[in-house]
Protein backbone atom coordinates (compact mmCIF):
# COMPACT_ATOMS: atom_id res chain seq x y z
CA UNK A 1 0.00 0.00 0.00
CA UNK A 2 3.06 2.49 0.84
CA UNK A 3 3.94 2.33 -2.68
CA UNK A 4 0.77 2.74 -3.93
CA UNK A 5 -0.18 6.14 -1.85
CA UNK A 6 3.48 7.02 -3.01
CA UNK A 7 3.01 6.67 -6.79
CA UNK A 8 -0.82 8.60 -5.85
CA UNK A 9 1.09 11.55 -4.54
CA UNK A 10 3.87 11.49 -7.54
CA UNK A 11 1.21 11.57 -10.15
CA UNK A 12 -0.51 14.42 -8.27
CA UNK A 13 2.66 16.38 -8.45
CA UNK A 14 3.48 15.47 -11.57
CA UNK A 15 -0.19 16.60 -13.05
CA UNK A 16 -0.09 19.94 -10.80
CA UNK A 17 3.42 20.95 -12.21
CA UNK A 18 1.96 20.62 -15.53
CA UNK A 19 -1.00 22.41 -14.77
CA UNK A 20 1.48 25.39 -13.96
CA UNK A 21 3.24 25.33 -16.78
CA UNK A 22 0.45 25.43 -18.93
CA UNK A 23 -1.11 27.82 -16.90
CA UNK A 24 2.46 30.17 -16.96
CA UNK A 25 1.98 29.44 -20.96
CA UNK A 26 -1.46 30.28 -20.93
CA UNK A 27 -0.63 33.88 -18.60
CA UNK A 28 2.21 34.83 -21.73
CA UNK A 29 -0.40 34.30 -24.40
CA UNK A 30 -3.58 36.19 -22.98
CA UNK A 31 -1.47 38.56 -20.91
CA UNK A 32 -3.31 39.07 -17.44
CA UNK A 33 -5.62 36.48 -15.07
CA UNK A 34 -8.82 37.64 -15.87
CA UNK A 35 -8.15 37.48 -19.89
CA UNK A 36 -6.68 33.62 -19.34
CA UNK A 37 -10.17 33.25 -17.11
CA UNK A 38 -12.29 34.78 -20.00
CA UNK A 39 -10.75 32.55 -22.74
CA UNK A 40 -11.07 29.46 -20.18
CA UNK A 41 -14.90 30.18 -19.66
CA UNK A 42 -15.36 30.53 -23.47
CA UNK A 43 -13.62 27.50 -24.27
CA UNK A 44 -15.59 25.36 -21.91
CA UNK A 45 -18.78 26.74 -23.71
CA UNK A 46 -17.39 25.70 -27.01
CA UNK A 47 -16.10 22.41 -26.05
CA UNK A 48 -19.58 21.42 -24.36
CA UNK A 49 -21.44 22.80 -28.00
CA UNK A 50 -18.69 20.50 -29.24
CA UNK A 51 -19.35 16.80 -27.19
CA UNK A 52 -22.81 17.31 -27.85
CA UNK A 53 -22.19 17.32 -31.54
CA UNK A 54 -19.87 14.33 -31.99
CA UNK A 55 -22.04 12.61 -29.42
CA UNK A 56 -24.95 13.37 -31.96
CA UNK A 57 -22.58 12.38 -34.60
CA UNK A 58 -21.61 9.17 -32.94
CA UNK A 59 -18.02 10.61 -33.48
CA UNK A 60 -15.68 9.08 -31.31
CA UNK A 61 -13.59 12.34 -31.11
CA UNK A 62 -16.08 13.69 -28.42
CA UNK A 63 -13.96 11.65 -25.94
CA UNK A 64 -10.52 13.57 -26.67
CA UNK A 65 -13.13 16.96 -26.45
CA UNK A 66 -14.57 15.78 -23.13
CA UNK A 67 -10.94 15.77 -21.57
CA UNK A 68 -9.94 18.86 -22.70
CA UNK A 69 -13.05 20.57 -20.83
CA UNK A 70 -11.77 18.56 -17.80
CA UNK A 71 -8.25 19.94 -18.41
CA UNK A 72 -10.16 23.10 -18.54
CA UNK A 73 -11.28 22.47 -15.18
CA UNK A 74 -8.01 21.49 -13.33
CA UNK A 75 -6.45 24.70 -15.00
CA UNK A 76 -9.18 26.86 -13.59
CA UNK A 77 -8.95 25.24 -10.25
CA UNK A 78 -4.87 25.19 -10.11
CA UNK A 79 -4.80 29.00 -11.32
CA UNK A 80 -7.06 29.49 -7.98
CA UNK A 81 -4.22 28.11 -5.84
CA UNK A 82 -6.74 24.99 -5.06
CA UNK A 83 -4.68 21.63 -4.05
CA UNK A 84 -4.75 18.40 -5.73
CA UNK A 85 -5.63 17.49 -2.79
CA UNK A 86 -8.57 19.28 -2.02
CA UNK A 87 -9.58 18.77 -5.79
CA UNK A 88 -9.32 14.91 -4.76
CA UNK A 89 -11.22 15.73 -1.95
CA UNK A 90 -13.76 17.89 -3.25
CA UNK A 91 -14.19 15.14 -6.16
CA UNK A 92 -15.67 12.38 -3.75
CA UNK A 93 -18.29 14.81 -2.45
CA UNK A 94 -19.02 16.06 -5.75
CA UNK A 95 -19.69 12.41 -7.17
CA UNK A 96 -21.73 11.70 -3.29
CA UNK A 97 -24.11 14.68 -4.05
CA UNK A 98 -24.71 13.54 -7.91
CA UNK A 99 -25.76 10.08 -6.71
CA UNK A 100 -27.58 12.01 -3.66
CA UNK A 101 -29.34 14.18 -5.95
CA UNK A 102 -30.37 11.58 -9.12
CA UNK A 103 -31.22 9.07 -5.95
CA UNK A 104 -34.19 11.88 -4.73
CA UNK A 105 -35.23 12.59 -8.38
CA UNK A 106 -35.96 8.46 -8.56
CA UNK A 107 -37.86 8.49 -5.64
CA UNK A 108 -40.22 11.37 -6.13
Amino acid sequence: MYWWGLAVRLRAFVVKSELAAINALGLTLHGDRQKLSAFTFQSLREHIDEVEGLLAAKDPHWKAEAIDIIIHSYLLLERQGVSMEEIQELQQKRLGRFKEKISKALSR
